[in-house]
């Protein structure tokens, strides 16, 4: 095809384009003022010394252009690039007194004549006929541009509407997630004619447009619009000037449904979870460790599934905030049946040695009774002072002294260890004055892992024949010793009468709970505040 033959098509396709797009076109009459066809009419406003490459009044003051955004849809918004993709009509306004023509009511043919836009679709379209304002948008991060037209009026005015899909740069802030909302602003502004040139204002008072059911995704909706003006400087020296500049501003506020069902009501779960660990039996480790672990991986996980939706951001968000809180009260779990078992390991010692000491109790009572009925002096062993008590004789008698005391008894006959353990025992039960009171035989139990109430002890104290406010003579506690007659079991006991561990997982079943709702109360408020 030849280059006549193309411009002849491209012409062809003109007067199409005009011919539908003239909504406001009247019926053509031959004997109208400036002629029935469009064409004529627009060649006449164009003809020189009309010029598209200069604004309207170009020696007078600053062109006034009226600009609009039609948000038509919220296409996506992206949390990890800081974007937001929105489609809908740019709409632009301004009047050109070069371009007045006569009305229908004057006798001419056309009230408004359409004209066509040309462009690549990527860059803002452009007349090849009227000076049109060079606008573009300095946040957009992508644009694409589709249907459009241009109207001229009787009057002069110029109206411009493009279909847009543009993408634009939104640095979010992400410190009150998931109840956060995030201003976003889209700046317009002339590239080529500056401040004294176009000075831009918000087409009839409204930067920016909403249709009545609102703009939304499922998890983001626009919630407020405004617009402002500001000059803004480019260049240096000489050779900065300024442009005027319209920020459009608009908010996204996050439905924070998803994050509560699937983020926070888990975590709350989970710790629940952790919670119910401390009712189970200490000594069942398989299912205290799967209820404290399972929790643990479960909150990294979703910690992990938010931390990859944002970018990689220094601050903490609310949510981030909260699953961490919860974390660490699904690590104390742990850490708590990492203590509790160590507490059992060590109660388990205690056990073993009173089973040592029953073995030997025998032995004990026999030395004793020996202590009492020869009369001589057992020396006191290297590392005590020697304890003996003078014992009344007939006249003329030596003294002679008997050991009363529990760990001062005559052990030579057991090996070294035994001998140990038996003076490690009895300085549990007895501080010298060879007398074991209620007291002393709760105390020194507790240190072989046996937990009795007072009562029991009283009871106990019943059994052997000691009378009520008489302490346990050394021969006695012995004897009880070696047969350990259990007392009757109490329905009740006090927190102080159980197991370190126990009395750990008691302390936990309150504590850990406690804290935690107390944790919740803290932030849930401080998040409902942040909403309007």
């Amino acid at each position: 095809m030849s280059r006549i033959q193309r411009i002849v098509s491209v012409h062809a396709r003109s007067l199409i384009a005009i011919a539908v797009l003239g909504a406001h076109l009247t019926p053509a009459r031959a004997d109208c003022i400036g002629g029935p066809n469009p064409e004529d009419v627009i060649g006449q406003l164009v003809a020189a010394p009309y010029s598209r490459l200069e604004r309207p009044d170009s020696d007078g003051p600053p062109t006034k252009v009226a600009t609009q955004l039609y948000l038509e849809s919220l296409n996506s918004v992206d949390e990890k690039g800081n974007a937001v993709d929105v489609s809908g009509y740019w709409r632009m306004s301004w009047k050109d007194q070069r371009l007045n023509f006569t009305s229908v009511e004057d006798g001419g043919c056309f009230d408004s004549l359409n004209l066509p836009l040309q462009g690549s679709g990527k860059i803002p379209l452009e007349s090849p006929d009227v000076w049109v304002p060079d606008l573009y948008f300095s946040t957009a991060l992508s644009e694409s541009y589709g249907s459009n037209f241009l109207q001229v009026s009787y009057t002069g005015s110029v109206y411009v509407s493009a279909r847009f899909k543009h993408s634009f740069k939104c640095v979010m802030d992400f410190s009150e997630m998931p109840f956060d909302r995030q201003k976003c602003t889209i700046d317009i502004l002339s590239y080529t004619e500056d401040a004294s040139m176009v000075e831009l204002s918000a087409k009839d008072d409204l930067g920016i447009e909403l249709p009545e059911a609102g703009v939304w995704l499922p998890a983001w909706k626009v919630s407020e619009t405004g617009h402002r003006f500001h000059v803004q400087q480019y260049g240096t020296g000489e050779n900065a000037m300024q442009w005027h500049t319209l920020k459009l501003d608009f908010t996204l506020e996050r439905s924070s449904g998803y994050h509560i069902m699937n983020d926070v009501l888990y975590g709350i779960l989970f710790v629940a979870m952790s919670w119910t660990g401390f009712f189970v039996a200490r000594t069942n480790a398989p299912a205290r460790v799967a209820l404290s672990l399972l929790p643990v991986l479960t909150m990294l996980n979703h910690i992990r599934g938010v931390q990859s939706q944002l970018p990689r951001i220094s601050e903490m968000t609310w949510l981030s905030a909260f699953l961490l809180v919860s974390l660490i009260y699904n690590v104390a779990a742990v850490l708590e049946y990492g203590l509790v078992s160590s507490l059992l390991s060590k109660e388990d010692a205690r056990a073993e040695r009173l089973r040592v000491l029953r073995a030997l109790s025998a032995h004990l009572g026999e030395a004793y009774e020996r202590q009492l009925t020869q009369r001589s002096t057992f020396p006191p062993l290297a590392d005590e002072e020697e304890e003996a008590v003078d014992l009344e004789v007939e006249e003329g008698d030596p003294r002679r002294k008997v050991c009363k005391s529990l760990s001062g008894l005559h052990v030579s006959s057991l090996l070294p260890t035994q001998q140990r353990t038996v003076h490690a025992a009895m300085r549990l039960f007895d501080d010298g004055d060879g007398i074991v009171s209620r007291v002393e035989m709760r105390r020194g139990l507790r240190h072989f892992n046996i937990y009795y109430t007072a009562e029991q002890v009283t009871e106990i104290f019943a059994t052997m024949g000691v009378e009520d406010g008489q302490g346990m003579p050394m021969s006695t506690f012995l004897k009880y010793l070696k047969s350990m007659t259990e007392p009757s079991p109490t329905l009740q006991k006090g927190f102080l009468d159980k197991p370190p561990s126990m009395q750990l997982d008691i302390a936990m079943r309150y504590g850990f709970l406690l804290s935690y709702i107390l944790v919740l109360v803290t932030m849930v408020p401080t998040a409902a505040s942040t909403r309007p």
